[in-house]
């Protein structure tokens, strides 16, 4: 039982004087996932090791206490025994801010997304992150390095690159995160990171595969006009097997259709892919045409606003989890850095339902204590 509703009946008391606390994400998520369970490769040399969960664990931490230094992580650790107990860190353990650097440095971004499966399928059995109807959606990243004054000069950040963003009025220096939610959940299903010049358009495809490798099978997928085009409509309706509901470029674009023509393309709103004996030219146009015709109709928006599910994920994920506010340089370390931010999501929905608070399980703040 949540301890909300155990303090209810006090006087003086009521929900919302209760907030949870960094131990209870590691009383209620278990973090000895098998992906920490691999033999070493080298025998173990000098002073003795921190296991891999707990490392982990103390990680997990660092990004919940408020994107604390690894430093001031050391020290919640050292002051406070029972937690250091709860992330699985025992007495002769020995954990150094140097200790958890190191180990971030290690982590592999395909170890970070097997956790990120497997916390998908406990969410899944309780009943969340189904996945019927999903948003994709990307944020403007920056880069810890000052980007290059001159044309041809040098960077700290040999990968970072020079983007358009609207939210950022106009060109940014850094990287580009994209993340697929679940519109009914807001949770995020997957995270891809990229240079900032990569464009939208072509970020449809990478998704679909490891989508099916989690066993997706979403009814309709909701994108903005950033992702319009005819090859993205062709991918996600005949290779995801979803209804594609893409907000169409306004460019080249008429303003108004007959009935006539919206008659026309009313089941194709509703069917997800045409007949194969239609070119494949043919296929994409008309697939696109659909949401060009209803885009403006009732039965388009009664969908298409739930896509405000991966804005409301990206501010969370800035606002609450700082997701701008790192040190770090080069791609691979971004790519961690955003998936480990989206798996902490996850962390938050499953300790907040296992707690019976499930109006938590989107809230950071609710455990940042």
């Amino acid at each position: 039982m949540c301890a909300a509703s155990i303090n209810q009946n006090v006087p003086g008391n009521s929900l919302d004087i209760y907030e949870g606390s960094y131990k209870d994400i590691f009383t209620h998520v278990n973090f000895n996932f098998s992906v920490f369970d691999k033999p070493r490769s080298t025998p173990q040399v000098g002073r003795r090791k921190p296991p891999a969960h707990a490392l982990f664990g103390a990680l997990i931490l660092n990004y919940l206490a408020l994107n604390s230094l690894f430093r001031t992580t050391e020290a919640i650790l050292k002051q406070d025994s029972e937690l250091a107990e709860l992330v699985g860190l025992g007495p002769e353990d020995p954990l150094s801010d140097s200790v958890l650097r190191r180990f971030f440095a290690s982590l592999k971004l395909k170890d970070i997304q097997t956790i990120h499966m497997l916390l998908l399928q406990e969410l899944r059995i309780l009943g969340y992150a189904q996945g019927r109807i999903i948003a994709l959606d990307s944020t403007p990243i920056k880069t810890y390095s000052k980007p290059p004054m001159k044309k041809g000069a040098a960077c700290s950040d040999p990968d970072a690159r020079w983007g358009f963003s609207k939210c950022k009025q106009g060109w940014h220096y850094g990287y580009k995160g994209q993340v697929v939610v679940d519109a009914e959940d807001y949770l995020p299903l997957y995270a891809i990171t990229t240079p900032a010049n990569i464009s939208d358009q072509t970020m449809v495809t990478p998704f679909i595969r490891p989508l099916k490798q989690l066993k997706y099978h979403p009814e309709r997928a909701l994108l903005d006009a950033g992702y319009d085009s005819e090859r993205n409509h062709l991918a996600l309706r005949e290779e995801l097997k979803c209804i594609s509901m893409i907000c169409p470029n306004p460019r080249k674009s008429k303003k108004s259709y007959s009935k006539k023509l919206i008659t026309k393309y009313e089941k194709l709103l509703q069917q997800i892919t045409l007949d194969r004996y239609i070119p494949k030219a043919k296929r994409q146009k008309e697939y696109r045409k659909c949401c060009l015709v209803f885009h403006d109709q009732k039965a388009f928006k009664k969908f298409y606003w739930m896509r405000v599910a991966s804005e409301q994920q990206f501010a969370t994920l800035k606002k609450d989890l700082f997701l701008e506010a790192h040190n770090l340089r080069g791609l691979r370390n971004l790519q961690k850095h955003v998936a480990l931010k989206c798996l902490f999501m996850l962390v938050i929905a499953l300790a907040a339902l296992r707690m019976g608070c499930p109006e938590a399980m989107r809230s950071p703040k609710f455990f940042q204590h």
